[in-house]
């Protein structure tokens, strides 16, 4: 696994094997480290920016991750830190924002903003 500062990567069958029980309804669960914190961004698929059932909406959720320190960082390999990320007090269901789109496609674009998505090891 690779993680790239300011790119998202995809951590999709991570994060299902982390928690399938939280993560398991999401189509596409990504990670990007940032300047002193990790944005998650989640697509669901179904649903509103109100959390209402719509089948022609997929809903990109964001999410900030501030419980590393920069010398905390260094210990971790790629995949183990994607994990803590993942399983960190912060990442509990909450979101920072939310963005309606049209299709799966549309809000991959949207999170890569130009930069590129990493793709997940298999």
């Amino acid at each position: 696994m690779e993680l790239e500062f300011a790119k998202y990567t995809d951590v999709t069958k991570l994060a299902k094997k982390v928690d399938s029980g939280f993560y398991g309804e999401y189509e596409k669960i990504l990670i990007c480290p940032d300047t002193n914190n990790f944005w998650v961004a989640k697509i669901l698929k179904g649903y509103d920016g109100t959390y209402e059932r719509n089948e022609d909406v997929v809903l990109i959720e964001r999410n900030n991750i501030d419980d590393f320190s920069a010398k905390d960082l260094k210990i971790y390999t790629a995949s183990n830190l994607a994990r803590e990320v993942l399983t960190s007090d912060s990442e509990d269901g909450s979101n920072w924002d939310n963005l309606e789109c049209e299709s799966v496609e549309e809000a991959l674009e949207e999170i890569d903003s130009g930069f590129g998505i990493i793709e997940e090891d298999d």
